[in-house]
């Protein structure tokens, strides 16, 4: 598996997370390969998001497929690009396993 986080500057955080509520959510959980993505408001001016796929590939276009979204229904909302940090996963504890 492989994950990827997205860290964004903004001072819109809440409108982003309803942004994402309304739209992205729909992207990106139909992307191949996708296991899971999460949207985190710092509070301090950043909203990141960590998302989950099987392959690298996967992972790779779904940064392509969030660039493209951001472009077109929130980028007025950012302050620049995103930190980008992605590989694969290492280490992983679930509740019951």
């Amino acid at each position: 598996m492989f994950a990827t986080i997205r860290k964004y500057r903004t001072r819109q955080a809440k409108l982003i997370t309803q942004k994402v509520n309304e739209g992205f959510l729909s992207v990106i959980s139909q992307s191949p390969g996708f296991i899971a993505y999460y949207g985190i408001d710092t509070g301090n001016g950043e909203w990141a998001s960590f998302s989950i796929f099987e392959t690298e590939e996967q992972a790779k276009q779904s940064t392509a497929d969030a660039a493209a979204w951001v472009k077109e229904n929130v980028a007025l909302l950012m302050d620049g690009p995103p930190e980008v940090t992605a590989g694969r996963l290492v280490v992983r504890q679930e509740p019951g396993k």
